[in-house]
């Protein structure tokens, strides 16, 4: 339990001990059911995202060691990282990191702009872009797919890669990276590309029209304007 003011100089029962303070929570107050269980400590999440920890953790649950060094030697070889120990005990696949932390950000339910800006910094800390666009192409484009709904009712799925590829350029810049060095083709500007920018800001009565297509009965009747146009 939390301590409150009242309570930080009241004294401890035989069965309680009282937490080391940390900077930013409540102290706390624990008290055993029996004696001798002095180990305490709080529960952590500990995910693919974290690096090198996330094996370091992965290691312990599966081996003792006297130190660091000794949780990283491996039948008298020791490795760099906690993740190459991990691996060598077959601990883990021979998936990336980098993939299994994006695989994790899709499966939490994050937004689809959190995928493209994730995928990007995985990609300049040298993660396999490659591997996570073959696998998350159409995942990384749905919104952009949809957004083209609107105005067309088969969007090109080159119009949907190449728009993709245009937001993903702006933000590897933003990083000091270019598309060509994480192993992307660069975006190429096409004319049906143009037409469909225009068509879609231009305001025009076709325009509308589609716009209408995609709208349920339910809401046509908020815009009855739409009557004059289409």
């Amino acid at each position: 339990m939390p301590l409150r003011n009242a309570q930080s100089t009241k004294k401890l029962h035989p069965l309680q001990v009282l937490e080391a303070e940390y900077p930013g929570r409540p102290r706390m107050r624990i008290r055993f059911y029996q004696p001798g269980h002095v180990g305490v400590c709080r529960i952590q999440m500990v995910s693919p995202r974290h690096g090198d920890v996330f094996y370091l953790r992965a290691l312990l649950l599966h081996r003792c060691a006297r130190d660091w060094v000794d949780l990283r030697t491996i039948d008298g070889a020791v490795y760099n990282t906690y993740q190459e120990a991990a691996r060598v005990m077959a601990l883990f696949d021979n998936r990336e990191q980098g993939i299994m932390a994006f695989d994790e950000l899709v499966d939490t339910g994050a937004a689809p702009v959190q995928w493209r800006w994730i995928f990007c910094v995985l990609a300049t800390e040298g993660s396999s872009a490659l591997a996570i666009w073959d696998t998350h192409e159409q995942s990384l484009g749905a919104v952009i797919r949809d957004q083209l709904l609107r105005i067309t009712s088969s969007p090109h799925p080159d119009v949907v890669r190449n728009r993709l590829l245009l937001i993903l350029q702006s933000l590897l810049r933003g990083l000091g990276r270019s598309l060509a060095e994480i192993g992307l083709p660069e975006p190429v500007e096409r004319q049906h590309e143009i037409d469909a920018e225009h068509l879609q800001w231009s305001g025009a009565r076709y325009n509308l029209c589609a716009f209408k297509d995609g709208l349920t009965q339910e809401q046509v009747g908020c815009f009855p304007f739409y009557g004059h146009f289409c």
